[in-house]
């Protein structure tokens, strides 16, 4: 488990400057081919064994490769009940968590929301036996171990789910949890609070703005209308002064007197001009 984990951060972590794109997706679509064989000896694992740094390593192992392997081996496979699993146990919370918290993170789109509600509910669910609605939470931290630490760090990024009805006082309950962690008397945490926050408000503003001030949705269309214009008339402009050129060196057969008659032609100075005019507008 410790080689595997070491492959995956080596290829993908430490020498992310020093490969091209080209040769890291080679490197993914290899692995990916192989990776079916690593899924299930860590399913296996899981599943199976009994000792307590085996399950370690390989929940270690996991988060080394969750961020890059198809998304069907998290989402279509038993891989996420067996996390949820070993989220109780005290003795792996804290790469459980880690696991969690990077399929948490993945831009999954809109094909696996079920799953992911799932997730959720299930989580929210256990967390409430962990730490109650009621605890204190900044006190918890103040005095708690590492892991707890994290099960906070990891909270402040569930995203919001509001996928159906029945879902609204999970998600409720998770953002009571949410404001708690807000009082947690550290700089980081408090940073990343803010900025979900303020993301949060951006998100349910935005929509509003527009529907409650037409006059800037007209103008933002006049814009865009005009826009638009611009770009066609560069572009018959553009084709113009090709034409003219064309038709200059074409006709003449020579560098320098097509160039004078490119210069002396008011059609030709006209549309050269206007060119220019353009570029100008473009590049302003």
């Amino acid at each position: 488990m410790a080689i595997l984990k070491l492959l995956s951060e080596e290829v993908f972590d430490f020498s992310r400057g020093e490969m091209t794109q080209q040769k890291i997706k080679e490197l993914k679509q290899s692995l990916n081919s192989e990776f079916q064989l690593i899924h299930e000896l860590c399913l296996y694992v899981l599943s199976v064994s009994q000792r307590a740094e085996l399950i370690r390593a390989t929940l270690s192992t996991l988060h080394a490769f969750l961020s890059w392997i198809p998304l069907g081996y998290i989402f279509e496979s038993p891989l996420l009940e067996t996390l949820l699993k070993f989220f109780p146990v005290p003795a792996y919370r804290n790469l459980t968590l880690q696991c969690l918290t990077e399929v948490a993170s993945l831009q999954i789109g809109n094909y696996y929301d079920v799953q992911y509600v799932k997730m959720y509910n299930i989580f929210m669910g256990q967390l409430q036996g962990i730490l109650p609605p009621t605890t204190n939470i900044p006190e918890a931290y103040a005095h708690g171990s590492s892991e707890e630490q994290l099960l906070f760090s990891f909270l402040v990024h569930i995203r919001i789910l509001e996928s159906t009805q029945e879902n609204i006082s999970t998600l409720l309950l998770g953002l009571e949890y949410l404001i708690n962690i807000s009082y947690v008397d550290d700089t980081e945490v408090f940073k990343v609070c803010l900025d979900y926050w303020n993301s949060l408000v951006l998100e349910l503003f935005e929509p509003h703005r527009s529907l409650d001030n037409p006059a800037a949705t007209a103008t933002m269309m006049r814009l865009q209308s005009e826009m638009m214009r611009l770009q066609t008339y560069a572009g018959l402009s553009l084709i113009a002064t090709l034409a003219i050129t064309y038709h200059a060196f074409n006709s003449i057969g020579q560098f320098y007197p097509a160039m004078v008659y490119l210069a002396t032609s008011k059609i030709s100075l006209v549309l050269l001009l206007n060119m220019g005019l353009v570029i100008m507008c473009v590049l302003w």
